[in-house]
């Protein structure tokens, strides 16, 4: 190492002039422009630091990151980026710290740093699409609870933040991985919720007075805070940036609290497009997959019979927490036929096992 020359990263981290990822899938193949514009293929030989260089000396203030690839991603990535001198230029790498990095199918994702002393920044994506990395002018609020990467042991989180000062807003947003579900985006100005700084994020309460419909079960959700100072309502110029992003993951939920309601079990119906309808002592659950089938198995082998795999809001349905046949799919007449239902799980969470199954008579 040249005297004067930088330090090299610790183990693990990208060096100078290289993007890279846990396991490097990601590889740079085109920069071009001003700003710096960086695109990431997946790379063919997972284990290689992907590599770029400066954009022709340019000093850059943002910088475009395109991920393709057909297949959406199963879990969260961190990109890591080794910003180089020219890259930086006179820019500060500390205003970096909560920059907005914003995705083509997701809310902004804000930036952190990984060393001040190295260039080296990360953000967490949770699909491909094309990404620009923002400085941040105004750093924003600090988050505080839960802590990034925890799993809850319920569905409705205490998020705790620290405001700058003069806060007189905030906009929180809670979003689902890869945007797969409903979410939360509010904006406060009342006094005491500012002064507060925290958000209470209501579990879901089915059949209750404020049934909140929202958080699902097993999967990561991603929230961050921005903040502002101005008395009247903010404008896009009067917000800090975000906060630097948190994540956790709901608590799982079984099938095991789940009941046959009607028909009653290996009861005759009344029609070939009846309404099965269950119970869940588990009121944190509104949203269910529902298997119906002739076959006891429900189309584990080839040729198997039909199978009908529907989703259900059991918020939504008449009545609560029930499926019905549609017209144009019928059920086949004077059969027996076998069903089952289980929590829907979505975003990164995986499936969770049926509930028992039950069964009913067509006429």
């Amino acid at each position: 190492m040249a005297p004067g020359a930088p330090a090299p990263p610790a183990p693990g981290l990208p060096a100078d002039g290289q993007v890279n990822s846990p396991n490097a899938r990601f590889a740079v193949t085109r920069i071009d422009g001003f700003p710096t514009t960086l695109t990431l293929q997946r790379a063919f030989r997972p284990g290689v630091p992907a590599t770029f260089r400066a954009a022709r000396g340019a000093a850059a203030s943002s910088a475009d990151v395109a991920a393709d690839g057909a297949d959406a991603l199963t879990d969260p990535e961190v990109i890591q980026v080794n910003l180089t001198a020219a890259e930086l230029g006179t820019k500060q790498l500390g205003n970096l710290i909560g920059a907005a990095v914003e995705g083509t199918n997701a809310d902004p994702l804000p930036t952190r740093i990984i060393s001040l002393s190295e260039g080296i920044i990360a953000f967490t994506i949770d699909h491909l699409g094309d990404f620009v990395i923002l400085e941040a002018v105004t750093p924003g609020p600090v988050l505080s609870l839960p802590s990034s990467g925890v799993t809850l042991t319920n569905l409705g989180p205490l998020l705790t933040w620290s405001n700058p000062a003069g806060t007189k807003w905030y906009q929180i947003q809670v979003v689902p991985f890869n945007d797969d579900g409903p979410g939360i985006n509010l904006i406060i100005g009342e006094p005491a919720l500012v002064d507060a700084a925290q958000y209470q994020v209501k579990e879901p309460n089915f059949g209750g007075a404020d049934p909140s419909y929202v958080m699902l079960p097993g999967m990561t959700y991603f929230w961050k805070v921005r903040t502002a100072t101005s008395t009247a309502t903010p404008t896009d110029a009067d917000w800090t940036a975000w906060g630097n992003p948190q994540m956790f993951t709901t608590a799982a939920k079984k099938s095991d609290t789940i009941t046959a309601k009607s028909p009653a079990e290996s009861a005759a119906v009344a029609s070939v497009k009846p309404t099965l309808e269950w119970a869940n002592s588990d009121k944190a659950v509104f949203y269910y997959e529902v298997q119906a089938s002739t076959d006891k198995n429900f189309g584990a082998t080839a040729g198997s019979p039909a199978l009908w795999w529907e989703l259900a809001h059991g918020g939504a349905s008449t009545p609560p927490n029930s499926y019905t046949v549609p017209d144009k799919f019928p059920l086949r007449a004077g059969s027996t036929y076998y069903w089952r239902v289980r929590p829907r799980v979505q975003g990164d969470g995986d499936p969770v096992a049926w509930s028992a199954t039950f069964s009913f008579k067509t006429p």
